[in-house]
């Protein structure tokens, strides 16, 4: 299977990055494909409703989201990551903007029925703390038409050490190995 991870976190040696990293680990230790799309450093503004894709035409913003709609649309991509640092109960800005520009693909991306898994890192450990973030990504694919195949919520990753001793950082690799091609 080919995945296509999209990570968001603007530190490259993110603790949601670690948990990207040893979640691709596993998805190619059992035949996978895995590409990374780094979106927390890629030039991507925001959606400007100008709903120019929704009249028959393109995205009117040129920039790196042009990159990763085509590899979303590559009918070798069979599955979505999509990473995140838990921000405010959300994902990141970074995230978010991806997520909203995805409307110049909507209706191909749908029809792709993908299968994803969120990953996302979080300083505090309390587990009401992604609720809102689990809610919204259940929403989001669902209304994608994704099957969500899994998620790593690593509770009390603040720091890169903390996610590499965390119980998260075993569950990201147990979830790529899950993926058996």
């Amino acid at each position: 299977m080919h995945i296509l991870v999209i990570q968001s976190s603007p530190h490259e040696r993110s603790s949601s990055n670690i948990l990207a990293e040893r979640f691709a680990q596993g998805a190619r230790h059992v035949g996978n494909t895995v590409e990374v799309f780094d979106a927390g450093h890629a030039r991507i503004a925001p959606c400007v409703a100008c709903d120019a894709c929704a009249h028959g035409g393109a995205c009117a913003i040129d920039d790196d989201m042009g990159t990763l709609r085509a590899r979303l649309l590559d009918p070798a991509v069979r599955l979505v990551a999509f990473v995140t640092p838990l921000h405010f109960s959300g994902v990141s800005s970074q995230l978010k903007i991806v997520i909203d520009r995805l409307h110049a693909i909507e209706a191909p991306l749908r029809r792709r029925h993908l299968d994803s898994v969120l990953i996302c890192a979080a300083w505090d450990d309390n587990d009401w703390t992604m609720t809102q973030l689990t809610n919204a990504y259940g929403a989001f694919t669902r209304y994608m038409g994704m099957t969500s195949r899994g998620t790593v919520l690593g509770l009390g990753c603040g720091t890169p050490q903390d996610t590499v001793e965390s119980a998260a950082y075993q569950r990201a690799l147990t979830l790529g190995e899950s993926l058996r091609r």
